[in-house]
């Protein structure tokens, strides 16, 4: 788990609202951002990244965007992202729909669509939002169902949404105290607490199907597997306890690959090592570091893997991938 703070006061005056779109394109989404008020621009943000799964408490003045077509064909992360305005007002705007949220309500927007956007602030405060942004492949509701919650406000004072404003507020606020090992428990969480919010505002019947569960599952942990791949702990049991299933439920999943856990663990691992040692940035690293970046801990297992795999010893391979 990281989690990182920042602020626009630690700036010049005249380089924050450009350092704003700079870490809002790298950290949320491509977009334009305009202020009319660039020379009092002010912004502070949290960001607590579980593992792909990442929960953001943005504080800033009154700002618009956009984000169009050319830059959703240009970087799309493929994510849900549910907003909730904790002060001022949240506006959306999309062909033939707009709203305007106030304080204590939630929406939702997708990256792969063009948007407007905007934010006021409240009695001279700056607007304050909690963004958390999740894969949409591992939200295991219907597509269609979701698209018609776009943009549409959800309330967050009241019934599942006041219990999932709370639990984002305490997420924030308390993420300096949590340890990595948390991540993975939290992950799980927060993306069980934005399905439930979701599907309480849909037919929870019709929008999550049961082959669904499983689909969004096995994506969750496919995602987890590429993101502690470094980890030389990650296993089957370790993966299994993340996600609050049995083993053989977990080895059961991957059947269809005709793999088991602790086949696609080496297999990726394996890839992403001969990925590295295939390109010239990485010739300065020594092989062994490599392998230990993704969670290698013997360097003759290591080769002996690769060599069986692939053909070729490390050493050979990275000669044979320079021109």
């Amino acid at each position: 788990m990281i989690c990182v703070d920042a602020r626009t006061d630690d700036l010049q005056e005249g380089d924050r609202l450009e350092w704003w779109r700079e870490r809002t394109r790298r950290s949320i989404f491509s977009s334009t951002i305009n202020c009319d008020r660039a020379e009092g621009f002010h912004a502070t943000a949290r960001a607590v990244d579980l593992g792909g799964i990442v929960v953001s408490r943005l504080s800033y003045s009154s700002i618009s965007w956009v984000r169009s077509e050319k830059q959703v064909r240009q970087s799309d992360p493929e994510q849900l992202v549910l907003a909730l305005s904790v002060r001022g007002r949240l506006g959306l705007a999309m062909p033939g729909k707009q709203q305007v949220l106030s304080a204590q309500e939630f929406t939702l927007h997708d990256t792969s669509r063009a948007f407007r956007g905007w934010t006021s602030e409240e009695t001279c405060r700056p607007a304050v939002q909690i963004l958390v942004q999740v894969p949409r492949s591992i939200v295991p509701l219907r597509s269609n169902p979701i698209d018609q919650l776009i943009a549409e406000p959800i309330p967050g004072a009241e019934g599942i949404g006041a219990v999932v404003t709370d639990y984002l507020v305490r997420l924030i606020d308390q993420a300096p105290h949590f340890r990595p090992d948390d991540s993975a428990r939290l992950s799980t969480v927060t993306v069980d607490l934005v399905t439930a919010l979701l599907a309480h505002h849909l037919d929870g019947a019709a929008a999550v199907p049961p082959e669904r569960h499983q689909e969004a599952l096995y994506a969750r942990v496919l995602h987890f597997i590429e993101r502690h791949l470094g980890d030389p702990q990650l296993s089957p049991r370790m993966i299994a306890t993340a996600h609050g299933v049995s083993l053989r439920y977990l080895q059961q999943m991957f059947q269809r690959e005709g793999l088991t856990v602790a086949a696609r663990i080496r297999q990726r691992r394996l890839d992403r090592c001969r990925t590295a040692l295939a390109e010239p940035r990485q010739r300065p690293y020594p092989i062994h570091l490599i392998a230990r970046r993704y969670g290698f801990t013997s360097n003759a297992h290591f080769s002996r893997l690769f060599n069986a795999t692939f053909g070729l010893s490390p050493s050979d391979y990275r000669r044979s991938m320079q021109p």
